[in-house]
């Protein structure tokens, strides 16, 4: 009889062991993010009361972001170089610019790449 009960004990010890192990090897659950952006546009109703006209003052607001301003510039750099973790927002030549800094394979700083902060192209 005690012979009995250990073979169950034992079964229930593997089975649960076994479902163990096949929760831990299940993968975790990513949650699934979207950059979703909007362009920002604003409406201004003008009316007078003699001629009502509707005019439309749109801004865009989107701006890059420094992730973007960094895929950007690695187009622009060579071999023996790479881009810094140093993107800073800055002023240069009266845009608003991300500058991306390059530096050599040594560790030696190289130069900057300017990327604008609405166009997302190269100022130089």
């Amino acid at each position: 009889m005690d012979r009995n009960l250990i073979i169950v004990a034992a079964i229930v010890i593997i089975i649960v062991a076994v479902a163990g192990a096949w929760y831990v090897m299940q993968p975790a659950s990513v949650n699934n993010t979207a950059n979703n952006t909007t362009n920002g546009t604003i409406y201004t109703n003008i009316s007078n009361d003699t001629n009502n006209t509707i005019k439309n003052n749109t801004t865009n607001s989107t701006n890059i972001t420094k992730v973007q301003a960094n895929k950007l510039a690695s187009k622009y750099i060579g071999m023996g170089v790479y881009l810094g973790n140093n993107t800073t927002l800055t002023t240069y030549k009266k845009v608003k610019v991300w500058n991306v800094s390059v530096y050599t394979t040594q560790g030696l700083y190289s130069s900057s790449i300017y990327i604008n902060v609405r166009t997302g192209k190269r100022v130089q």
